[in-house]
């Protein structure tokens, strides 16, 4: 999960608190890991990434839209 987070802020040229999408389909992961500092995500796109739990996902306030 962390690898495709590093290629997503790569991709895109921002530093995690600047991001508001963060788009991570088919990374196959059981726990959503590595989302602190993402103060301004406002939509995380997980489609068949084989998410089973939620366990330890980080406070993030502006997130507003899970797909």
């Amino acid at each position: 999960m962390e690898e495709a987070i590093q290629a997503q802020l790569k991709k895109q040229g921002l530093p995690p608190q600047q991001v508001t999408v963060l788009i991570l389909d088919k990374c196959t992961a059981p726990k959503i890991t590595g989302l602190n500092g993402f103060a301004e995500l406002a939509k995380l796109s997980i489609n068949n990434a084989g998410v089973s739990s939620l366990e330890n996902f980080p406070n993030l306030p502006k997130l507003t839209k899970v797909i």
